[in-house]
């Protein structure tokens, strides 16, 4: 299940200072069969997973249609960014949460803040993010996303970053806002956010998947049926 900790048993060497890398909502690592005629998407993966590494961060969507092989590839980029000693935070969008403002968002961060404690995380501007990732009390227009992003900041600062999200088109609208913002300020940042979605299941109606999408400096990868 997406949001349970777990370490990884693929990484070794020492982490960021000096800790035992983490891998939180990783349950797709369990797989250790190789991607077969993926080579220029393992490719781009790479490169953007050391750019990260190195605190040039990016965004990444993985687009297809269902069965194409992008839940695969999501793990994959997990795999090689735990490996070279990255954070990994994962959620997935469920059809049944889209009116749960903030659902997938509380998911992506709840690991983290219960195991390195809110008090911690939750400071200067992170502090806004406090009654999002708790579900409770009033969230102030505007101040969602930005408390969010000074979370992410926080744990980044900690050790290199990757935010996964697989099927993100049945993300809530306030967690998509939250994901379109911090799209956009990822320069100098060593934060990969990488999302999934699914063509068949996008709806026009919601701007927020769309300015995901279509941003200019998002890489965008659409696999090839395989052969």
């Amino acid at each position: 299940m997406a949001g349970i900790a777990q370490n990884c048993s693929l990484c070794t060497g020492a982490a960021h200072r000096g800790s035992h890398p983490k891998v939180w909502g990783a349950e797709a690592l369990r797989s250790d069969v190789p991607l077969l005629e993926r080579e220029h998407e393992l490719a781009v993966v790479a490169g953007l997973v050391d750019a990260a590494r190195a605190g040039e961060g990016a965004a990444l969507v993985i687009e297809g249609p269902a069965g194409i092989g992008k839940t695969r590839l999501l793990a994959s980029t997990c795999r090689s960014a735990a490996e070279r000693q990255l954070t990994v935070l994962r959620a997935r969008g469920g059809e049944l949460e889209q009116h749960t403002p903030y659902g997938l968002v509380r998911e992506l961060f709840a690991v983290p803040l219960a195991q390195a404690g809110r008090d911690e995380l939750l400071t200067g501007p992170a502090a806004l993010a406090a009654p999002v990732v708790a579900g409770s009390g009033e969230v102030v227009a505007g101040a969602g996303p930005h408390g969010l992003y000074w979370l992410t900041v926080n744990l980044a600062d900690r050790a290199p970053l990757v935010l996964a999200v697989d099927d993100v088109h049945w993300a809530d609208e306030a967690s998509l806002r939250f994901l379109g913002y911090l799209a956009r300020r990822l320069d100098g940042l060593p934060v990969l956010l990488v999302l999934a979605a699914r063509t068949d299941e996008l709806d026009g109606d919601r701007p927020a998947v769309a300015a995901l999408l279509d941003d200019p400096l998002t890489t965008v990868l659409r696999p090839a049926p395989l052969s």
